[in-house]
């Protein structure tokens, strides 16, 4: 799958999934109306539904769940959680009182 092909299914929210018709909603017009993306998108969808094709249709406008959406908040969930242990850390909260430190926010990851 290319860039482009990626990147629209990830940013897109499926709306229908009906009968012989796929219908998504992609805040991006320049990705919805990208004839490579689409075009590619086709392609997939007619490999995955060989047994039953789908038409495609991609609408521009706001988005509520994508698969980006989704993946940005799991991955804000985690930082939040990790940032809570390092907070809560009686270890690191003992380095930070007895050497007068300090804990840079950006410097923490969730692994």
């Amino acid at each position: 799958m290319s860039g482009l092909v990626k990147q629209l299914a990830q940013q897109s929210q499926l709306v229908v999934f009906a009968d012989n018709r796929i219908e998504l909603r992609c805040e991006s017009r320049i990705l919805a109306s990208n004839a490579a993306a689409v075009s590619g998108m086709e392609k997939a969808l007619a490999e995955y539904f060989k047994d039953a094709p789908k038409t495609l249709k991609i609408h521009v406008g706001a988005v509520d769940v994508t698969p980006a959406k989704v993946q940005a908040q799991f991955k804000q969930e985690q930082l939040q959680g990790a940032q809570a242990i390092v907070a809560a850390d009686e270890t690191i909260q003992t380095l930070v009182r007895e050497f007068d430190g300090m804990i840079l926010p950006n410097s923490i990851r969730a692994i």
